[in-house]
C-alpha cells in the first residue's frame, strides 16, 4: 500500500468554522479531481466521531455534511481522503 500524501493547503475549505453541534459543516472542494471522498471527524485523541463519503463530480463544489450530535463543544480534525490517490488533508474544525 503506497502512504498517504499530504494535500496543498488549499485543496479544501470548511464552513462555517466554528460550526454548532447538530448543524451543518459545508466542504468546499477547490478544482478536485472527482471521485470518492472520505470526510472524518475525529477527536485531538484520535478517537473517529463521524464518518461520511461523499461522492465528487469533479472541479470546484460544495458538499454539506449534517453535523452529529456525538461533537459536542471543542476541537476536531477533519481529515478529508481520496481513496483513489491516497491523498488526505487534515483541516481543524471548532464545534460549539
Amino acid at each position: 500500500t503506497p502512504p498517504l500524501e499530504i494535500e496543498p493547503s488549499h485543496a479544501f475549505d470548511i464552513y462555517p468554522n466554528p460550526a454548532r453541534t447538530g448543524g451543518q459543516l459545508s466542504v468546499k472542494f477547490n478544482d478536485r479531481h472527482a471521485g470518492n471522498y472520505t470526510v472524518v471527524f475525529n477527536s485531538l485523541q484520535g478517537a473517529r466521531l463521524q464518518q461520511q463519503v461523499v461522492l465528487h463530480a469533479g472541479g470546484t463544489a460544495v458538499q454539506n455534511i449534517k453535523l452529529s450530535s456525538a461533537l459536542t463543544p471543542g476541537t476536531y480534525m477533519v481529515n478529508i481522503l481520496n481513496a483513489s490517490s491516497r491523498k488526505v488533508e487534515s483541516l481543524k474544525v471548532i464545534i460549539q
